[in-house]
């Protein structure tokens, strides 16, 4: 578990200066909608969220963004405090290929100012 003051965070990108571990390792969780399905995408915390790969991923005609104002009620999670494990609902998810080549990656624990090694 890496913690981190949530005062000192403008924004994601601030966090691998505050737990001392490199941006690569860092990724943070998308959630999607298609039409009333949804579903979690994790990406690396510098990157922005290519739509045509997600929607083939996830093989669906069309996604995007859930709006901010859905979230909590969707997935009991603020902005930034989006963990992709061991959400209180289940959604299909997508972890970036980028992943697969490292022996851990840093998601959110679920709560801001807290990250997880996994």
């Amino acid at each position: 578990m890496y913690e981190y003051s949530k005062d000192e965070i403008e924004k994601g990108i601030d966090v691998p200066t505050q737990i001392n571990q490199p941006a690569q390792k860092i990724f943070k969780t998308i959630v999607l909608e298609s039409g009333s399905d949804h579903f979690v995408a994790v990406i690396p915390i510098f990157d922005h969220i290519d739509m045509k790969k997600a929607t083939k991923a996830l093989g669906v005609k069309r996604v995007e963004l859930l709006h901010l104002n859905k979230l909590f009620d969707l997935t009991g999670y603020v902005r930034g405090g989006c963990s992709p494990l061991g959400m209180k609902k289940q959604f299909p998810t997508v972890i970036a290929d980028s992943a697969q080549s490292m022996d851990e990656i840093i998601v959110s624990a679920g709560k801001i100012g807290q990250r997880d090694g996994s």
